[in-house]
């Protein structure tokens, strides 16, 4: 009779990002992940004066302005409630949160050593990221 015992522990360890996943996550969510129930983004540039750069995708500017400390609102439908400001630490924390909450799904989504991939993250999984930087938690599911 063998009695192979399995045994769990908890570890803590850093995990790796860089702007350009923040912008990867950001853009998936906007582009796709998020669109269902976002009706409208106000965007606020530090500088009130500053414009798009012509021909860069509007995502993407969205995430230079919130990378310069500017912000964008995001609005859901009429209710003002819903209405969220969207910052830089605010999207780091949603990612934050996100791999607090799906620990394991993270795991599979390390590209080299604990460094984030932006590639595996899908629509869905971007669209709870911004949740989780807007609302602090899944409104939408």
């Amino acid at each position: 009779m063998e009695d192979n015992q399995k045994y769990t522990m908890n570890i803590e360890m850093p995990i790796r990002y860089d702007d350009q996943f923040l912008e990867d996550i950001l853009v998936t969510a906007l582009e796709g992940g998020s669109n269902y129930w976002i009706d409208k983004i106000v965007i606020q540039p530090k500088d009130p004066n500053q414009e798009k750069p012509a021909g860069m995708p509007k995502s993407i500017w969205m995430f230079e302005i919130i990378k310069y400390n500017g912000y964008l609102l995001i609005y859901n439908g009429d209710d003002i409630k819903l209405t969220r400001t969207l910052r830089m630490r605010d999207l780091q924390n949603g990612i934050e949160k996100y791999i607090q909450c799906y620990k394991n799904d993270v795991l599979n989504i390390f590209c080299d050593g604990l460094t984030l991939d932006a590639g595996q993250f899908d629509a869905n999984m971007a669209d709870c990221v911004l949740q989780y930087a807007v609302f602090n938690e899944l409104i939408y599911g």
